[in-house]
């Protein structure tokens, strides 16, 4: 690692600041409430939804571990009490899909013997 890369994933507050830059950006855009800080962001080394750890590195591409800013409850916006990080791989899935497409994804996985 070069020392910036090590300085931005030492300081969490380096690491929060692109979270809220990148939020604003989309609150304007789809016209959400942006009430957030970098105070009401909460740096978890795993992901909450599938227990993965979270990768905070800089850069671009899709990386289903890279830390990314949810919104609990979407149409809420970026308030506090609303966000949190999660994987991006757990954010897609969770505003990709429904509850019972998830139900039905899980339950194909067991009948088909990939899970138990």
């Amino acid at each position: 690692f070069s020392n910036c890369k090590k300085t931005y994933l030492n300081n969490k507050d380096a690491r929060k600041k692109p979270f809220i830059t990148a939020a604003k950006a989309r609150a304007k855009l789809k016209s959400i409430p942006f009430e957030i800080t970098e105070d009401d962001i909460y740096l978890p080394t795993h992901c909450p939804l599938l227990g993965t750890e979270l990768d905070y590195a800089m850069g671009k591409g899709y990386r289903p571990n890279q830390a990314s800013l949810d919104r609990k409850i979407p149409h809420l916006g970026y308030v506090p009490g609303n966000v949190w990080i999660v994987s991006r791989k757990a954010n897609t899935m969770k505003s990709n899909a429904s509850l019972e497409e998830l139900q039905t994804f899980v339950a194909n996985l067991k009948r088909l013997g990939m899970i138990t």
